[in-house]
């Protein structure tokens, strides 16, 4: 029994990162939509979204993003996962921007967001 269950782990822990919850990530997309469509604050809604992506990515793999990986490097693991490189890559672009350069997101960053996590929930196998 031991043994297996050390096995068990051990297969958990170097799974490759393709096997992430892809309908948990699709639940953080549909979440972040949703809180959008209600006006909530744009650039905390990118920002939370990022590091409720992040927390799939530490359950999964025990990798803790916020002391080891760059945003560029979550976004690596991200499309690692299955999910579409260009969303992915343009909600880091929106979360960098908001995160690190202190912008405010307008109208424009808005629907890029909507838009990113639009192509994900449909990537995912879900309606907008």
């Amino acid at each position: 029994f031991v043994a297996w269950k050390l096995n068990t782990l051990w297969r958990e822990l170097n799974a490759p990162v393709s096997v992430l919850p892809i309908n948990k990530l699709a639940r953080i997309a549909r979440s972040s939509l949703r809180d959008l469509s209600a006006g909530r604050d744009s650039t905390d809604v990118i920002m939370n979204c990022y590091y409720s992506m992040s927390d799939v990515v530490l359950d999964k793999k025990h990798i803790d993003r916020q002391a080891s990986m760059t945003p560029s490097e979550f976004a690596l693991q991200l499309e690692q996962a299955g999910l579409p490189s260009d969303a992915v890559r343009r909600l880091t672009r929106l979360f960098e921007s908001v995160r690190y350069g202190g912008h405010r997101s307008d109208p424009a960053a808005v629907n890029e967001a909507v838009a990113c996590l639009t192509t994900i929930l449909h990537h995912c196998g879900e309606a907008a």
